[in-house]
C-alpha cells in the first residue's frame, strides 16, 4: 500500500486553493490528481482536518495448513 501525502502537502494544496489558485493549477503544481484533491477538500470541508485516516494492518492468515509436514 502506498503511504499517503503528508498533512503539510494537503493543508498548503488548500491554503493554494483559499488564495485564490484554481484547482487544476494547484494540482499541476504539486504533481496530485484532482480527484485526490477534490477528497482532501471534501475532507476537510466535513470534518476540518486534513490529516490522512490512520492505515489499520491486518494480520495475514497462514497459508500453511499442516504444519507438522512443514516442519
Amino acid at each position: 500500500m502506498a503511504r499517503p501525502y503528508s498533512h503539510d502537502l494537503r493543508q498548503r494544496a488548500l491554503n493554494l486553493l483559499e488564495q485564490g489558485v484554481s484547482m487544476t493549477q494547484v494540482s499541476r503544481l504539486l504533481n496530485i490528481s484532482r480527484p485526490t484533491f477534490y477528497k482532501w477538500q471534501h475532507k476537510y470541508e466535513t470534518t476540518g482536518s486534513t490529516a490522512p485516516f490512520p492505515q489499520i494492518i491486518l494480520p495475514q492468515p497462514s497459508n500453511i495448513t499442516d504444519w507438522k509436514k512443514f516442519k
